[in-house]
């Protein structure tokens, strides 16, 4: 499938016919073009000598070949981003323009940041995943080139320079392994690529001192290529993420359909009963059996007075480079606590604590507060959260990821680059009485699957007296306010913390049990285990060792 591709005039830099160097990709060899100058800070040192009559006549005829050819390209762009219509189909490009968007080569977006067009709206996902991996190819292939350059000047360098050179090079690696755990598309990718940009630069700063012509002119061209390439990488990423971040709600939409419910749930609704609710909230935490020492690396708050809630888990591997995984979570948990008293709305007490707490460590959160007959929702990473209504689960957060088992993470930036609350999700769900709120780590959910929770919270609201059904439709718990018989103020606070503890032991037995067919395990098997390798084994087996914490509300 050929796919048509807008070209921006501000991406040329010169003439296309006069090329930097050529590196061979698989069989195609990639042409990268030299700009015509650096960026601000580092000038050219190279000195033009004076104009003679030739040479200016010279410059005059190259001058009026680039109008040419950026006449040509000009109207190919047009032509190709032309929308076509019933009445008059797009014009075929003349061979003129066809040649000068082929000898535009690999530059398919504007340089420059300001100015960038998105060039994959149109774009389908087949589309969006080749050109993903053609441009990786193509950044890996420059990749290797800039080191190899880099590799050549350094045995260059005279012992004064060899200490900046050396603290650069640092940053990039740093740098370099930070965007390789962040999320596709993300803020953080883009920032750290502009980072990466930056650094680079000035790295080519400290080199070419010493460092012949044609090396210069090659390293500027691959610098600048590069960051061309990294800039359409970042939106392919946004692009994909965007439409795969769509899918999972349609996939969620379905089946809240195909359950009866209606996907006004998900949406900020006029509701006919305008009453003030309240909650009853109560939460129980297990930690892994090798860290009951230290408590766990997960950490819960519950206020009824400010109607609130949240779950923050610890990330484990930070024990290995001596850091307490336990330390972030706990104060961004404290913090998020007393910001409920001042914040109604959990992203915005999730900002709070963000920019208040500063030490290592990063952590998955979910928050959650009760305003009228709206329960708002942040979440981050692959802390969850489901509603049960009449039985049975009706709404269910979405995970968050980069990749398999390796969930988005909060941290604070003076430590290490991380997601930042703009990352997290946003829900805003109509809540009726005697609906139930599970909130838990990955712990818990990694551990429980979703027709169990139902199971339990329906045998603990028939303790409570609930009948068979519970909610706001026809019959089943209500509060006083709506004319109910039953008290939830007093038993609801029962309710929810025995709701809690049965649910964090379940799960903290399933974690434990080898033969348990846990969510975890068949997830991992069908992400990780190709298909026709999964046809011959046998059923996944196991739960998944962690700490379990467990928060669960009644609505009334």
């Amino acid at each position: 499938m050929k796919t048509a591709v807008r070209v921006e005039l501000s991406a040329l830099s010169k003439p296309a016919n006069k090329l930097g160097s050529s590196a061979r990709l698989c069989s195609a060899s990639i042409k990268t073009a030299e700009p015509s100058s650096l960026p601000f800070s580092l000038p050219s040192s190279v000195t033009q000598p004076p104009l003679s009559w030739a040479f200016a006549a010279g410059l005059i005829t190259i001058s009026i070949a680039a109008l040419s050819l950026s006449k040509n390209i000009f109207s190919a762009s047009r032509k190709l981003n032309k929308k076509p219509s019933s009445s008059s189909p797009a014009a075929p490009l003349s061979s003129s323009e066809a040649a000068a968007v082929a000898a535009v080569g690999p530059l398919l977006l504007a340089a420059e940041t300001g100015a960038q067009v998105d060039e994959t709206i149109h774009l389908s996902m087949d589309e969006l995943e080749k050109l993903d991996l053609r441009l990786r190819m193509l950044i890996t292939s420059m990749d290797a080139q800039l080191l190899e350059l880099q590799d050549d000047l350094a045995v260059l360098l005279p012992p004064a320079v060899t200490e900046a050179w050396d603290e650069i090079t640092f940053k990039i690696a740093s740098i370099e392994d930070h965007i390789s755990t962040s999320d596709n598309g993300s803020d953080v990718a883009v920032k750290l690529e502009e980072q990466l940009s930056k650094i680079q630069w000035e790295l080519f700063g400290v080199l070419q001192p010493h460092a012949h012509e044609e090396v210069k002119r090659k390293y500027r061209s691959l610098l600048y290529n590069r960051g061309v390439q990294a800039q359409l990488l970042r939106q392919v990423e946004r692009q994909v993420a965007l439409r795969t971040k769509m899918q999972q709600l349609k996939v969620q939409l379905n089946a809240l359909e195909e359950r009866g419910g209606s996907d006004a749930e998900y949406t900020e609704l006029t509701s006919s009963n305008n009453s003030f609710r309240k909650l009853a909230v109560a939460g129980c935490a297990i930690p892994h059996p090798a860290k009951l020492h230290t408590g766990g690396e997960d950490a819960f708050f519950v206020s009824e007075e400010y109607a609130s809630f949240g779950v923050a888990d610890g990330v484990g591997g930070w024990a290995a480079a001596g850091i307490n995984p336990a330390e972030y979570p706990r104060k961004l948990i404290d913090a998020c606590e007393s910001g409920a008293a001042l914040h109604g709305d959990p992203f915005d007490i999730l900002m709070n604590a963000f920019e208040t707490v500063h030490a290592p460590g990063t952590c998955t959160v979910a928050l959650a507060t009760l305003e009228g007959n709206y329960l708002r929702l942040a979440s981050l990473g692959d802390c969850g959260t489901r509603i049960v209504r009449d039985g049975v689960v009706i709404f269910a957060s979405i995970v968050q990821e980069h990749r398999f088992n390796q969930p988005y993470q909060l941290g604070s930036p003076r430590f290490h680059p991380s997601n930042v609350p703009d990352d997290a999700h946003r829900y805003n769900v109509v809540v009726q009485p005697g609906d139930v709120i599970v909130m838990g780590s990955d712990g818990l959910w990694d551990n429980l699957w979703d027709h169990e929770l139902e199971i339990v919270v329906a045998e603990e609201l028939e303790k409570l007296g609930g009948g068979g059904k519970f909610g706001g439709g026809g019959g089943g718990i209500k509060s006083a306010a709506d004319g109910g018989i039953v008290d939830l103020s007093y038993k609801g606070q029962q309710t929810v913390q025995a709701l809690a503890v049965r649910l964090a032991k379940l799960a903290s037995k399933h974690s434990k049990d080898s033969r348990y067919n846990s969510p975890f395990a068949v997830e991992k098997h069908e992400r990780l285990v190709p298909e026709s390798v999964r046809k011959l084994m046998e059923e996944p087996q196991g739960g998944k060792l962690d700490d379990v914490t467990a928060v669960a509300a009644i609505i009334y």
